[in-house]
C-alpha cells in the first residue's frame, strides 16, 4: 500500500528539512482551500514509513464553508495510516474494505463536536478519519501525549481558519502549504509565503517590553 516508486530527489526532501530542524511536533498549515495540505501530510507519512521511523498524526477540526449547501457539518481529514503509527481522533472509523485496524489505547478528557478524542495505535494499515481537538490548550496536551507514546515525529494538519493549532508552544515547527493559485502570480504567492514565514519567525517579546507596551496602551485608553 505504501510502496511507491519515485524519482530520487536532487536535494534534501521536506522530511529531511523537518528532521534537521529538530522539531518534534510539526503543524502542516494550509493557507487556503484545496492548498494540498493532505497531499503534503501523506507524502511525509509515506517517507517516514519507508524509513521505519515512528510517527503520530492528528488534525485540527476543519470548518465547513458556510456558503456551500450540504457541506459536511463535521469535516474530517481522511488519511491512509501505516501499521505502527499512532493517531488521535474523535471520529469513528470509516466504512469500507480499506479501513485501518485501530487499537484504542486511551480516551482523553478533551471533547469535540464528534465526542471525546481517543488515542489509537494502528495495528493494520488503511484509511482513518482524523478529527482532533480545536483549542490550543487541548491540542498541545494531545500532541505532547502522542509524542510520549510514539517517541517520534508528531504531525498535525489543518487550515488557516484554525491556525491556533500551529502557534508556538503548541507545535515546534510549521510547514506552510499553498497552491499556485493562491495569488495572481507565482511571485506574489512567494512574497505572501515569505511574509508569513518572517512573521512566524519573529522572536517573542521580552517581558520588560510587554510591560512597557501594556503601560502605554493603558495610558492611551484613559
Amino acid at each position: 500500500m505504501f510502496d511507491r516508486k519515485s524519482k530520487a530527489p536532487a536535494g534534501p526532501t521536506l522530511l529531511d528539512r523537518v528532521v534537521k530542524s529538530g522539531a518534534q511536533r510539526v503543524a502542516i498549515l494550509g493557507l487556503h482551500a484545496q492548498a494540498g495540505t493532505r497531499s503534503v501530510l501523506a507524502s511525509l507519512v509515506r517517507e517516514l514509513h519507508a524509513r521505519s521511523s515512528p510517527l503520530a498524526l492528528t488534525s485540527a477540526p476543519r470548518l465547513p464553508l458556510e456558503q456551500e449547501e450540504g457541506a459536511d457539518p463535521h469535516p474530517v481529514t481522511r488519511m491512509i495510516v501505516p501499521a505502527g503509527a499512532w493517531i488521535a481522533t474523535a471520529a469513528p472509523p470509516p466504512v469500507g474494505d480499506a479501513v485501518a485496524k485501530l487499537e484504542r489505547i486511551e480516551t482523553t478528557g478533551w471533547i469535540t463536536t464528534l465526542g471525546p478524542v481517543s488515542i489509537y495505535r494502528v495495528s493494520g494499515g488503511g484509511e482513518a478519519d482524523l478529527h482532533g481537538p480545536g483549542e490550543p490548550a487541548s491540542m498541545k496536551a494531545v500532541l505532547e501525549r502522542l509524542s510520549e507514546l510514539s517517541g517520534g515525529l508528531v504531525l498535525v494538519d489543518g487550515g488557516w481558519e484554525r491556525r491556533s493549532f500551529a502557534a508556538p508552544g503548541v507545535t515546534e515547527g510549521v510547514v506552510i502549504v499553498l497552491a499556485a493559485g493562491y495569488s495572481a502570480t507565482p511571485d506574489r504567492s512567494a512574497a505572501a509565503a515569505r511574509y508569513l514565514v518572517e512573521t512566524l519567525s519573529v522572536p517573542p517579546c521580552e517581558e520588560a517590553a510587554r510591560d512597557a507596551w501594556d503601560e502605554t496602551a493603558s495610558k492611551g485608553a484613559t
